[in-house]
């Protein structure tokens, strides 16, 4: 049995339910209809691999990892982020391989693309990945 989801958009510092429709808006025009909610936050786990975001085909959901949702984390970030999970969104259910070379290709058109992978780098400390 699935647990019920319970959206959360709004966290303390950041708005996902905004950045999703103006990611949506810009670069799917619309047309991506899944949800999005910030995870759980889960203090007693010591993390091994830490994903920023993901996509559920299961639930059509965007998840953005609690520990994103800082003031030192840019909104330039973050949209990167939901771009990227909404790509996911965009592929086939049964996608073998969701980072394939068009996953990569699509990525690479975002505007903040290297940006976006610079800033991950140099702040992999503050995402607890360092």
């Amino acid at each position: 049995k699935q647990r019920r989801v319970v959206l959360r958009h709004t966290g303390r510092c950041h708005d996902l339910e905004e950045l999703r429709q103006r990611v949506n808006e810009e670069f799917f025009g619309g047309e991506v209809a899944s949800a999005i909610t910030w995870g759980r936050r889960n203090r007693k786990r010591k993390a091994r691999v830490r994903r920023l975001g993901t996509y559920s085909h299961e639930k059509d959901l965007v998840t953005i990892h609690p520990l994103l949702d800082r003031q030192e984390v840019p909104d330039r970030f973050l949209a990167y982020l939901v771009y990227h999970e909404m790509l996911h969104a965009r592929q086939d259910r049964d996608h073998s391989r969701p980072h394939d070379r068009a996953f990569r290709q699509a990525l690479k058109l975002h505007p903040d693309h290297d940006w976006a992978i610079k800033w991950e780098k140099r702040n992999l400390k503050l995402l607890g990945l360092g």
